[in-house]
């Protein structure tokens, strides 16, 4: 049950990470989790993890081992089963989980998503565009952004390095677009899609790659920004809480709310610029 559920912890643990934007692990962590129960989870070298195994060690545990096999594989499978029947009743991907994913460059293909969801996250996008900012597309049809093929096994280092989307065809042109595709210059997600994404902005912060693509793409980087506005949990809100809960004492109980406020965001800035100096550099 530890090595079961060691994956989570990990999980957790990456998407409560506070520096930079968690709105996109959720589409990581939960098929992370679903791969882990499903038996088809990799390790750090990319080999595969057989959950129950627990023959590893010398000729003596061995021996031990294959004696009790059968009743903790049994014992290992009930619990994964049911995790994996859990998982699926209390976490599903909403809308803005993928269209966070979508605008994530190392995660825009949705290769670990059926065609339905990731042509409704494409349709989900554009119709944000249009309510927000007014922003009318051209686009074809015929999506040539929905892909079927089943994603390529290579080695991975990282959680997140599992999921990235297959590397972008080398055939694309000096514009960054698809020779081949329909040349409707106006859809800004089309044209993002299509993209040859430089190898420094494949990087675990979003923002980067749309604070230096804002005039390319202007009404998609508004979009972006506004999502990843939204964590993925609520830790680092409850943290904000309980920060200002020690702000807030006996002795200080007429503070101006906007005082408050400036605090707590002061001590969020120093606190991400001790783990990122260069967060602002340009």
């Amino acid at each position: 049950m530890a090595i079961l559920l060691k994956t989570f912890e990990e999980v957790i643990v990456l998407i409560q990470h506070g520096d930079r934007p968690s709105l996109h692990m959720v589409y990581v962590g939960l098929n992370k989790l679903k791969l882990h129960l499903s038996g088809e989870d990799v390790d750090c070298d990319g080999a595969q993890i057989i959950i129950d195994d627990r023959h590893e060690g010398s000729e003596k545990i061995l021996k031990i081992a294959q004696i009790y096999t059968s009743n903790m594989f049994l014992g290992t499978n009930f619990f994964r089963k049911r995790l994996k029947q859990m998982l699926s009743l209390m976490f599903q991907l909403d809308k803005n989980h993928l269209a966070g994913a979508l605008l994530h460059p190392l995660y825009r293909k949705l290769t670990f998503v059926n065609d339905y969801q990731r042509s409704k996250t494409h349709i989900y996008v554009r119709q944000l565009l249009t309510e927000l900012y007014g922003y009318r597309t051209n686009q074809s049809t015929n999506n040539p952004t929905v892909t079927a093929g089943e994603p390529k096994k290579k080695k991975h280092r990282t959680i997140e390095d599992q999921f990235v989307d297959p590397d972008d065809d080398e055939d694309n042109d000096t514009l960054g677009l698809n020779p081949t595709s329909n040349p409707q210059a106006n859809d800004e997600l089309d044209k993002y899609l299509k993209m040859s994404i430089d190898d420094q902005y494949k990087s675990p912060n979003p923002l980067v790659f749309w604070q230096h693509h804002q005039d390319k793409l202007p009404y998609l980087s508004k979009l972006a920004r506004r999502l990843f506005s939204i964590p993925a949990t609520s830790a680092g809100v409850e943290r904000q809480f309980s920060a200002g809960g020690l702000l807030i004492n006996e002795r200080r109980s007429s503070l101006n709310p906007d005082t408050v406020e400036n605090v707590l965001f002061v001590r969020s800035m120093q606190k991400t610029l001790k783990n990122n100096p260069d967060l602002f550099s340009t």
